[in-house]
């Protein structure tokens, strides 16, 4: 997955968004799922965080079907740990918003 940050690949930062589930945790969100503008979104934590600092979580748009999977993966996971969605790598980030 990529998580560009900056160059002519750069992400937009997304403000609005909800979140409205979480997956899995640690000193706050790392992945789940969220809504912005009416669109269903599965969300990821970068590389790039820092203890004690905001964290840039990142935002794939997902289909009901994927959504569905999230949900069943995280379901049968431990607490607070989901897996990433089999085909996560081919999914392009929409944009990053702070948690």
């Amino acid at each position: 997955m990529r998580h560009d940050q900056v160059g002519p690949h750069a992400l937009p930062e997304v403000v609005g968004v909800e979140v409205v589930e979480v997956l899995d945790w640690y000193d706050g969100p790392l992945d789940g799922l969220a809504r912005h503008g009416g669109q269903l979104f599965w969300f990821s934590a970068g590389p790039d965080w820092v203890p004690n600092k905001p964290r840039r979580l990142f935002l794939y748009a997902v289909t009901a079907e994927q959504e569905a999977r999230l949900r069943a993966e995280a379901e049968r996971s431990e607490p607070f740990a989901a897996a990433v969605p089999a085909d996560g790598d081919a999914l392009e980030p929409s944009g990053w918003f702070v948690a």
